[in-house]
């Protein structure tokens, strides 16, 4: 259980092109920032008018609510910009970004809601691939892998 957990955490397959990793590379890391800055970071601490939208919709305890969302889209985007687990990461940040786009702006315009579309598409795109091969979980699993292999090498 624990080895099928640490690999879904943390593999990252064999990426042997450059261009390719670079692309992921500079993906990762311009959307996890911006998607720190921009719906974590500008949300602590949370302002009111989020609270009372919170409040509106339902929710109880929504400073709660309010501070724990906050700090999800900073943490993960910031995981995610530097490639640390990477699809855990993607996952809610992806689950974040589609519930502020369909709960929280679903009566608004597309040009309110399409930058939490836009993160959450790309947060699909990295729980589905990894974070690349400039990354901290490329960086674990290699490490695990060789400790592997000279345990072979061993006996």
């Amino acid at each position: 259980m624990v080895k099928g957990v640490k690999k879904l955490v943390f593999y990252c397959p064999d990426y042997r092109h450059l261009g390719l990793n670079f692309g992921l590379f500079a993906l990762r890391v311009f959307a996890g920032l911006a998607a720190a800055y921009e719906h974590g970071f500008s949300k602590i601490p949370p302002p009111p008018g989020f609270i009372t939208s919170l409040q509106n919709m339902g929710f109880m305890f929504s400073g709660i609510w309010a501070w724990g969302t906050a700090m999800i889209q900073l943490v993960s985007g910031v995981f995610l910009a530097i490639g640390f687990a990477g699809r855990a990461s993607s996952f809610l940040l992806a689950n974040s970004m589609f519930l502020v786009a369909f709960l929280f702006h679903k009566d608004e315009p597309f040009a309110n809601f399409e930058s939490a579309l836009l993160y959450g598409m790309i947060s699909i795109l990295y729980i589905f691939s990894g974070p690349g091969k400039f990354s901290i979980d490329r960086s674990i699993y290699r490490k695990k892998r060789s400790k592997i292999k000279i345990k072979l090498l061993d006996e």
